[in-house]
């Protein structure tokens, strides 16, 4: 059993280079971080307000991703949106398919995520 304290002991990573598609994610378990595992990767991203990432797949990984706090919007490969996302809200995305999440409110919107088998995040 390990105890992980993200913030303090994940790999804070800024991904994304330009206005709007900035976050820090804070790695915390996968083939190659602090946790190592042979099954999945574990980690919280942090979307300030007016920040997102491009769209994206994750091939051959599934992804479960929870809203800690916060909230925002979460669009497919077309752009087109397909929730508002909220404190609580459980999102699955099947292997493959394109999303995109946006923080379009006034506080962070904070993300715990989760890939299986391992996967990467977008720089974008």
């Amino acid at each position: 059993m390990e105890i992980i304290k993200p913030f303090s002991d994940g790999l804070p990573t800024w991904l994304g280079n330009s206005m709007g598609l900035k976050r820090k994610s804070y790695k915390c378990i996968n083939h190659q971080m602090l946790i190592q595992s042979n099954s999945f990767y574990v980690g919280i991203t942090v979307f300030n307000p007016g920040e997102g990432c491009i769209v994206h797949n994750h091939l051959g990984a599934e992804e479960v991703a929870y809203i800690i706090s916060g909230g925002g919007k979460v669009y497919d490969a077309s752009d087109r949106l397909i929730a508002d996302l909220e404190t609580g809200d459980v999102i699955f995305y099947h292997s493959g398919e394109y999303h995109r999440n946006f923080n379009d409110r006034e506080e962070p919107l904070v993300m715990l995520f989760a890939l299986a088998p391992h996967g990467e995040l977008p720089n974008g």
